[in-house]
């Protein structure tokens, strides 16, 4: 008998507890969909990369167009933005949590904005629908692309990455995405199976329907007749085939910083579709895209005229394609610095090990033109992907023991002073790479100005 009472009274605590979690949980809901009722216009801004920048595109648009606008960047540094156009830094205890979306939807309840625009933190498929669908509940997503980066929990090819973003999409919700990235069949298909509305956001180099502006498309069947009503063709121009070229190689003009045409694109796709529409010709849609102020991590390009040496630091870009983007992007710009040979500086996280291997296979196969790398960051990886590099890419390969930064930066200057070098800092932004860009831009100035 004494068993049996103790059981019961174990059932008892059990089943109060859940039922209070329950309570919690609901009243949790509640008040959420309370505040999302006061903030009608809730953009999320997801993908692999260029979130931060888009993010801050799309609030400087909106801001200037009178609306009462709160964003959120998590990048590089965790920021938001403000309706007056000033920055607060999101300060945290512990480790960065989708839970603190929360706040942000609160805060704006609180700041009387109609608007939030909010880059997505969840990087897998199961803290994506918990961050988008029962924390925001998003009526945009604008997503910028779908790269190869966290292999463990976003997937190996883009079709899966693009999968586990669409978790974060609510079905019948227009959702943003550049042409570009529809070219890959896995992709459209898992963007498609999400349930929002694609709407394909045009390029520069034309990849349209040609059927002309505003028309619908069958992936399976190509540009043939017959609509669908989950994929939207915006801004295409008629009697021009598709073309696979990658069109997402090129900076904007306009902008305070080097930001890539792409984000710029997408971010005035939306704007001009919810009535914001930019004044430039369309040329130019980079240009006009307001007092737009760049992330900790944005791409900066500076020459340290003493040792005549060109710093390009991608520390921020983190996976191989972005980064090939961010060379192509800036040889095109300026074309004097594909003759500049380039020294990889490779910063390695112990934390990261699955981009380390990513970088290694991009390394192997010579996709970046290094005369040399040097690995800074965990020592021990680093003479693991150095030995690496020199076995597999027959590449010279070396590690720099400097743990501080202007140390680093002193002796890659020491090392490669009047030879005409570039350096592409590449691999992660945090940890020594976060103080290096910091180094730099107190050592050189802005290249090209």
């Amino acid at each position: 008998m004494g068993k049996g009472r103790i059981f019961l009274r174990t059932l008892s605590i059990v089943a109060g507890g859940l039922a209070l979690a329950l309570i919690a949980l609901l009243t949790e809901n509640l008040i959420l969909r309370r505040i999302r009722k006061h903030v009608p216009l809730r953009i999320l801004v997801t993908g692999t990369r260029g979130k931060s920048s888009v993010v801050r595109l799309v609030h400087a648009k909106l801001r200037a167009a009178g609306c009462q606008v709160l964003g959120k960047t998590t990048g590089s540094q965790a920021r938001m933005l403000l309706p007056s156009g000033e920055e607060l830094a999101i300060r945290r205890w512990g480790s960065p949590s989708i839970l603190e979306q929360k706040r942000i939807l609160r805060r704006a309840k609180a700041m009387s904005c109609d608007v939030v625009v909010i880059e997505g933190m969840a990087i897998s498929p199961e803290n994506a629908l918990v961050e988008s669908l029962r924390i925001l509940r998003p009526t945009h997503v604008l997503l910028t692309n779908a790269r190869v980066d966290h292999v463990e929990l976003a997937g190996r090819s883009p079709g899966e990455v693009a999968a586990s973003l669409g978790c974060a999409i609510p079905r019948g919700v227009p959702v943003y995405v550049l042409r570009a990235e529809l070219a890959d069949q896995d992709v459209r298909d898992a963007l498609r199976a999400a349930g929002g509305q694609i709407i394909a956001v045009g390029d520069q180099d034309g990849m349209s329907d040609p059927r002309g502006p505003g028309s619908r498309f069958n992936p399976d069947r190509g540009p043939g007749p017959g609509p669908d009503p989950g994929l939207r063709i915006r801004d295409g121009r008629a009697g021009e085939p598709p073309r696979l070229a990658n069109p997402q190689a090129a900076f904007a003009v306009g902008t305070r910083h080097l930001e890539f045409r792409s984000n710029a694109l997408l971010a005035t796709a939306f704007c001009d579709d919810l009535g914001f529409r930019s004044t430039t010709s369309p040329q130019a849609e980079g240009d006009s895209v307001g007092d737009v102020h760049a992330d900790a991590g944005a791409l900066q390009i500076t020459l340290n005229r003493e040792s005549d040496i060109v710093v390009v630091n991608a520390f921020a870009a983190n996976d191989p394609l972005s980064t090939e983007l961010i060379v192509s992007a800036t040889y095109a710009k300026y074309p004097e610095l594909a003759r500049r040979p380039m020294v990889g500086v490779f910063n390695i996280r112990r934390d990261r090990g699955d981009r380390t291997h990513l970088w290694l296979s991009a390394v192997r196969e010579h996709r970046f033109a290094f005369v040399e790398v040097v690995l800074i960051g965990d020592r021990a990886h680093c003479s693991a992907a150095a030995r690496a590099i020199r076995k597999q890419s027959r590449m010279p390969a070396s590690v720099l023991r400097e743990r501080r930064a202007d140390r680093v930066a002193a002796r890659l200057v020491e090392t490669h002073r009047d030879k005409g070098r570039l350096l592409l800092c590449f691999g992660n932004f945090a940890g020594v790479g976060r103080d290096l860009t910091d180094v730099w831009r107190r050592m050189g100035g802005e290249y090209g100005s």
